[in-house]
């Protein structure tokens, strides 16, 4: 099996936003899609670890955005798994244009738990045959991202039933979106993020009152921000995300 998957995409009307770029909520879910594509043709897709009780399970995402593909644009969207460290599974993805040129580099860390204890399990152990790439797409490794000490906004969302996954979950992507929807319309106009880092850290379901806060910690050169997801009603952190913005 080729290591390294490659899927050509055009993109359509439904992934951009009002600037014509690639929305980052559907950057999250080309990935999605085209990672259990690869894990499915290795023999470790979603089916497949159902059947041995099994789920993969999202701990960290860094991306990079060098430049954002547009509407209509021709790209090529590629995979591969790259390493394993302790508990981790590395991913990495790249999406390329016509030419070739590097567009997007990102790195993500997963899990496989056991879906009845809801313990990690040891892929050294349990995935012996599975094979990794050793290239990565991205040299990162996945600092952590602090706590907030203030906010700066804040949005309360409840979620939509559209938002379950098959996990019957809240999809992980919607996660960067409530994040960004924290942040004022009159910045979001003028600017997009360039940089995107996501730790997961607990489930979110279709029951929950979500509350999203955001703090600014730098304006210059580049507005920085960072984000914690959490159950409204416990407090219980969701995800923590920092994000770096570019002016359009």
């Amino acid at each position: 099996m080729e290591m390294i998957l490659s899927r050509q995409h055009t993109v359509q009307l439904s992934e951009v936003g009002p600037d014509s770029r690639l929305c980052p909520v559907v950057l999250m879910n080309f990935f999605q899609n085209i990672a259990n594509e690869h894990a499915t043709a290795l023999g470790f897709g979603f089916e497949d670890l159902t059947a041995k009780q099994m789920a993969w399970f999202a701990r960290s995402y860094h991306i990079t955005i060098l430049n954002y593909p547009m509407w209509q644009q021709a790209i090529t969207i590629r995979t591969w798994p790259s390493d394993q460290k302790r508990l981790l599974c590395l991913r990495d993805f790249e999406i390329l244009d016509s030419s070739g040129g590097v567009l997007i580099s990102a790195s993500s860390s997963w899990m496989v738990i056991n879906t009845k204890t809801k313990r990690p399990l040891r892929p050294d152990r349990d995935f012996k045959e599975f094979v990794y790439n050793r290239k990565r797409a991205l040299d990162t490794e996945f600092d952590d991202i602090p706590d907030l000490t203030g906010c700066d906004f804040e949005n309360i969302f409840t979620p939509r039933f559209g938002e379950i996954d098959l996990n019957r979950h809240i999809n992980s992507a919607v996660y960067l979106s409530w994040a960004i929807e924290t942040m004022p319309a009159d910045f979001l106009w003028d600017h997009f993020p360039c940089q995107i880092e996501i730790a997961f850290l607990s489930e979110l379901f279709f029951e929950n009152v979500v509350l999203a806060k955001t703090q600014f910690t730098q304006s210059d050169p580049q507005p920085t921000a960072i984000h914690l997801i959490c159950d409204r009603d416990t407090q219980t952190p969701a995800a923590r995300l920092k994000t770096t913005w570019k002016a359009k």
